[in-house]
């Protein structure tokens, strides 16, 4: 055994990790709900409006960026793999 897989055998058993990686799938499931329906409601106001839609879908957004990044370490640290990142251009 290597001593990476040593490091990662205990993240396999960790209920954290199980839990977080829940956590973020059930978190993921209504916020797509949430998007659908923000999306929806910007076709049906006028344009004074609409800057509060993109506030709340930027906001929305910023949270599913949070729960992507829960989902790959929660990945990383059950698998041992690290997803293939690309590099900021």
């Amino acid at each position: 055994m290597t001593n990476f897989e040593q490091t990662l055998e205990p993240a396999l058993d960790d209920p954290e990790v199980h839990g977080a990686a829940a956590a973020a799938h059930e978190i993921n499931n209504p916020l797509t709900v949430v998007v659908g329906y923000v999306q929806l409601l910007a076709a049906e106001v006028d344009a004074a409006e609409r800057g509060r839609i993109d506030e709340m879908l930027k906001a929305v957004s910023r949270i599913q960026e949070i729960v992507t990044r829960m989902a790959r370490v929660t990945r990383v640290e059950l698998t041992g793999k690290v997803p293939y990142l690309p590099r900021d251009a």
